[in-house]
């Protein structure tokens, strides 16, 4: 399971991922201004590909970021870093699915592996 990760990490095309989610306003980085800081593109993103790789619910998919060191490690999150929760991740989602960006990225990365 590491060193698929380690490789997806590297593959995966996070920028231009987030350029997107930006574009279709799915995805706002907070860079200094007021209210709750977002989670990363990177962190969203990253735990919908650990649920499609491992077969997760959305509250195994926050559990295990929580205890797996290798899953923090793919999405970035450094120690002390935040955990996106399953509500979080569940309404990420359905923004992707609304805006028919999950077949996009899951193929983008597809493109990337071939």
């Amino acid at each position: 399971m590491g060193q698929f990760l380690v490789q997806m990490k590297e593959l995966v095309p996070w920028e231009e991922i987030e350029r997107k989610c930006i574009e279709l306003r799915l995805y706002k980085p907070s860079r200094g201004q007021q209210g709750r800081p977002s989670y990363p593109c990177q962190v969203l993103v990253g735990s919908l590909f650990l649920q499609s790789w491992y077969g997760l619910s959305d509250p195994q998919t926050e559990e295990l970021i929580l205890t797996m060191p290798l899953f923090r490690a793919f999405l970035g999150i450094k120690v002390g870093g935040k955990v996106s929760d399953e509500t979080t991740i569940c309404k990420f989602r359905n923004k992707m699915v609304s805006k028919r960006l999950m077949k996009w990225v899951f193929e983008l990365v597809q493109s990337k592996m071939e």
